[in-house]
């Protein structure tokens, strides 16, 4: 029996005191025990934390000591994935590890507009085609006056028969055998086949009738003061007389001589009508003191004379030059008309280029059609650019083509792409009008005028905010900013855990 001192005397402990103090050392015993466990449960994880914190930093680490252009650059299919180095954790005693590092290309700056300036050039031929329609063909032919030979061969096709005006007195004032259409049709040329030779016409006209042909009087002129052009003695010569700018239709054409060249008889072999065509982009226009039908155009003369031009009066030449590559706004460097001249020129002329004040220039059409596009009156819906430029050429050799036969309308040209409504791939109009001067320049329309055109157009691009590898070479898209990171998971103490760090590395040194 153990005894426990009361006083002065001895008293033992009893049976419950006992179990009581077994069980209170029993339960610090176990709080001592836990507390042992948990602070080793606690290092374990620390240091687990510490070995991914040290092995990320260390991966972070070998790509900030490389050289900025051997840091690869992951791409967006990957993630930016550029290596797993998940087996080095796993030797680190870091359960299930997936531990990867990630590089990309990064800004942190604002995108800044950067002006980026292309320059062009464009060579573009007026086109001076003339497509003719096609021969209307003649149903009858008439004799208003009994004066004409054999009439009937006047349109038959066969150029080694003629017809003429026959026991006449004199050669003057009289018309010729007249073709019957059938109908009223419109006429774009007639063409006269002159036969042998010195039996012409120093004047002659061209005139039209829808009633009966067989009386002279109600014959409607519609080309006068027409000659043969002093042509050499030449078998089955074609003359063209356009006659498009009358736009009524008649059903009898025929040829007046008003003064011929012999003392009896004029000959041809053929007159034929020919229907309607479509008209080229270059255009000569006859004067309005001209004494043939006045202001008329005319699209199918082998030459373009720019001054004055004998019974023509004043002529403008007119140019339509299609699509235009320039785009709306564009800088014009250097722009320029070229001609090929016709002969030897060297009189003094003076000139004025104007371009037609339009987004997009329409064809050539009605009487005046050129002046009136680059006149002040907009009753017609055209005037004129406020640019123009005076135009004194220097002389001209034959075929020449070069310095001498250009004139600059860079201003003219720069007017026009500046207006709102231009777009690429219009066209834009000139017209070139006598000024002053007795000389004149005539060039030729076979080798059409060109418009040469230089140019630039300037862009302002913008830098995205952020890059990647958009193209997927692998190469930085921004080469001025990377950013770096490294992650790593693992499993521990039935968690998972992780750890990630992450840097930038710029082009000359480390951001913080």
């Amino acid at each position: 029996m153990i005894k426990r001192k009361v006083g002065n005397s001895q008293a033992g402990f009893s049976v419950v005191e006992i179990l009581v103090a077994l069980i209170v050392v029993t339960m610090l015993s176990v709080a001592i025990l836990g507390v042992l466990s948990g602070g080793t449960s606690l290092n374990a994880r620390s240091n687990l934390r510490a070995e991914a914190g040290a092995l990320a930093f260390k991966k972070i680490q070998d790509y900030i000591n490389l050289s900025y252009s051997n840091v690869p650059i992951g791409s967006a299919g990957s993630s930016y994935v550029v290596e797993d180095f998940s087996s080095e954790a796993e030797a680190k005693k870091l359960k299930n590890a997936e531990a990867k590092v990630y590089v990309k290309s990064a800004s942190v700056l604002p995108a800044t507009p950067t002006p980026v300036t292309t320059t062009y050039s464009q060579t573009i031929a007026g086109n001076s085609t003339y497509i003719s329609g096609s021969e209307i063909d003649q149903v009858d032919y008439d004799d208003a006056t009994g004066y004409h030979y054999r009439p009937q061969r006047i349109a038959d096709g066969n150029y080694t028969n003629y017809t003429y005006n026959y026991y006449s007195p004199g050669p003057d004032n009289k018309p010729l055998p007249s073709i019957d259409l059938g109908s009223n049709q419109l006429v774009d040329n007639i063409r006269v086949t002159w036969y042998g030779c010195g039996y012409r016409a120093n004047n002659f006209r061209i005139e039209a009738k829808d009633s009966s042909p067989n009386t002279n009087s109600g014959w409607t002129t519609i080309v006068s003061g027409l000659n043969d052009g002093g042509a050499p003695c030449l078998t089955d010569k074609t003359q063209i007389i356009d006659v498009s700018s009358h736009t009524t239709p008649h059903r009898h054409w025929r040829m007046y001589v008003v003064d011929g060249t012999d003392s009896n008889w004029n000959v041809i072999s053929e007159f034929e009508a020919f229907s309607a065509g479509t008209p080229g982009d270059i255009v000569e226009q006859h004067g309005s003191d001209a004494s043939s039908n006045p202001g008329k155009l005319d699209f199918s003369d082998s030459t373009l004379v720019m001054s004055e031009n004998g019974s023509n009066g004043h002529q403008s030449v007119g140019m339509i030059f299609d699509n235009l590559n320039i785009a709306n706004g564009a800088t014009v460097t250097n722009a320029y008309v070229e001609f090929t001249s016709e002969d030897n020129q060297s009189g003094a002329v003076t000139l004025k280029i104007t371009g037609v004040d339009l987004d997009n220039a329409p064809a050539w059409s009605g009487n005046y059609a050129v002046d009136n596009a680059v006149d002040s009156n907009a009753a017609d819906g055209k005037t004129g650019t406020t640019a123009t430029v005076t135009w004194t050429p220097a002389s001209w050799s034959t075929n020449e083509k070069g310095t001498d036969t250009r004139v600059d309308v860079t201003s003219i040209l720069q007017e026009i792409v500046d207006r709102a409504g231009w777009t690429s791939n219009n066209s834009v109009a000139f017209a070139v009008q006598n000024v002053s001067g007795s000389g004149h320049r005539t060039a030729k329309r076979s080798a059409s005028p060109e418009l040469v055109i230089n140019w630039s157009e300037t862009v302002a691009s913008s830098s995205p905010s952020a890059y990647v590898d958009l193209n997927g070479d692998g190469e930085v898209d921004n080469p001025n900013l990377l950013r770096v990171w490294t992650i790593i998971e693992y499993d521990a103490f039935g968690k998972r855990h992780k750890v990630q760090y992450e840097t930038y590395i710029r082009k000359f040194g480390v951001s913080d």
